[in-house]
């Protein structure tokens, strides 16, 4: 959350594209469940296969939507002639009050721009396609979205959004949230949750389907 001249600026473009994962993820581990996947799971005789298989899914799926949005930026900015690596210094002193860092941070700057945010949409993929089979898509998807618009309003790694914001990081300020922190929480949160999911697929009643 940014306070600019006692106003206050919702990040909207960063929630949208945190919002675009969870679209796309949304009932696809569930619909497989109550569809042809069963058949597959059957011939396999594997849940934790089964179960791998969908978190690759979910996996590619979250990099296909990064690479697309990072192709588009780089198609347009070639068209335009405006392709660079650089920080835009004009807007960075504008959002932050701070001036242009020096070159070693911009590159730091930039790759923690390009790896965090899908770093953060693995782990929220992940939780979401856990919590959908446990309960239903549209719970799983509201959980992952109120999980993220928290973290505009809570700065803290726990709400893991804050770790795809540089802005709330040390690489853009060393007194805010520190990057092993935010890759200690993405990381943990996801082995947890990728045990708890296996461990719930395996107790999951696979032999019910919906009409």
């Amino acid at each position: 959350l940014i306070i600019k001249e006692g106003k206050i600026v919702f990040p909207f473009v960063w929630m949208l594209i945190q919002f675009l994962v969870p679209f796309m993820i949304y009932s696809y581990c569930n619909d497989d469940c109550e569809g042809v996947g069963i058949d597959f799971l059957m011939k396999c005789r594997s849940r934790r296969l089964w179960w791998n298989s969908k978190c690759l899914w979910n996996c590619l799926t979250v990099l296909s939507v990064y690479a697309t949005h990072y192709a588009t930026a780089f198609v347009y900015g070639l068209c335009n002639g405006n392709l660079s690596m650089k920080i835009n210094y004009e807007l960075f002193e504008k959002i932050s009050n701070k001036s242009v860092p020096d070159n070693a941070a911009n590159v730091w700057i930039i790759v923690y721009m390009l790896v965090m945010p899908v770093v953060v949409s693995l782990v929220t993929a992940l939780v979401q396609m856990t919590i959908s089979m446990f309960t239903n898509p549209m719970i799983g998807m509201l959980a992952v979205m109120a999980w993220n618009v928290m973290s505009v309003f809570i700065n803290n790694p726990l709400m893991i959004g804050n770790n795809s914001m540089v802005v709330r990081s040390s690489v853009y300020n060393a007194q805010r949230i520190q990057v092993w922190q935010s890759a200690a929480v993405c990381i943990v949160v996801y082995i947890v949750v990728y045990v708890v999911g296996m461990i719930g697929f395996n107790k999951k009643d696979i032999l019910v389907r919906e009409d």
